[in-house]
């Protein structure tokens, strides 16, 4: 997939945390992969890219770390990832992520999304349909707001390259995806993408060393997947959450079903526990009020 037009106004910054294997976790006694899977990423203004970088930079100058070096999360240490995340509620951008209890898909199948995926990532896929349907709606609301015209080129996608993305399975999707938009097909009556500000040959997976966004959108995707009580994280923490909160997205509500939208749809129905705590806990978190609205008189858009 390339990347587009260079005629974007918008950039979505995307990576994971957790696996989006779900075979695997059929047999839970011998299983090794996470109970949970995040998806998530930054939507950057074209022109504030730059200041991806600066924001970078001066994070890592703070945690004490040579300019220039990659930011991997779960490469250090408390001290460093609380520093980090503060740095980075510092910058001009939005983040939004999908969250899936990866139990709840265990024996399920679906024949339809797996005929539109193909033979690989269904999950992914599923969740990445998620995110576009908030991001869209971002980008669009923001035109709106900005009285700004939208174009199907207004959004570029970057995929973070971790090794399990497949590109033709991911294009195909958002391909048929498209096709369904515009003849008024689409099955999910939750949400549809929005494809008046995205084209489907705008998405390119690159390696996070390349791009600051996609440094940022790791301490995004961890920070959540951190919150996410399971047996391999007894110790879930939420101190660098709260530390991002300040750049969550947000479309007329909460953060809950927008920048934080846990899967299924009705997960409070078959969560206990911790698990369920911690959805009740995502459900109470509250933007500040100048980010009940997409934009503001600082952030608008250039004429």
């Amino acid at each position: 997939m390339s990347l587009g037009s260079n005629k974007h106004k918008f950039t979505l910054f995307v990576d994971e945390a957790g696996d989006d294997g779900v075979k695997a976790y059929l047999n839970p006694e011998n299983d090794q992969s996470s109970e949970w899977f995040v998806l998530g990423g930054i939507v950057s203004k074209k022109s504030d890219e730059n200041d991806l970088v600066k924001i970078v930079n001066t994070a890592t100058g703070k945690a004490g770390m040579p300019l220039g070096r990659d930011l991997h999360f779960a490469r250090m240490n408390d001290k460093k990832k609380k520093i980090i995340c503060r740095e980075f509620s510092k910058g001009k951008f939005r983040w939004f992520s999908v969250l899936s209890h990866k139990d709840n898909v265990r024996g399920y199948r679906n024949e339809r999304a797996a005929f539109t995926s193909g033979s690989q990532n269904y999950l992914y896929n599923f969740m990445l349909r998620i995110l576009l349907e908030r991001v869209t709606a971002y980008c669009k609301k923001y035109n709106d707001l900005c009285k700004v015209r939208s174009n199907y080129s207004d959004l570029r996608v970057i995929l973070s390259d971790r090794g399990g993305v497949n590109s033709p399975s991911i294009g195909n999707y958002l391909t048929i995806l498209w096709r369904q938009f515009n003849c008024g097909g689409t099955f999910l009556n939750k949400g549809l993408i929005d494809f008046s500000v995205f084209d489907p040959k705008s998405v390119s997976i690159r390696p996070n060393s390349e791009l600051c966004g996609l440094q940022i959108a790791d301490f995004v995707v961890s920070s959540v997947y951190k919150c996410l009580p399971q047996e391999r994280q007894k110790s879930p923490k939420r101190d660098y959450l709260e530390g991002l909160l300040e750049r969550a997205g947000v479309l007329d509500g909460p953060l809950y079903g927008t920048s934080l939208m846990p899967l299924p749809f009705d997960c409070e129905k078959s969560l206990t526990g911790e698990k369920l705590e911690v959805i009740q806990y995502f459900k109470t978190l509250a933007a500040s009020p100048r980010l009940c609205v997409p934009t503001s008189e600082l952030d608008r858009l250039p004429s």
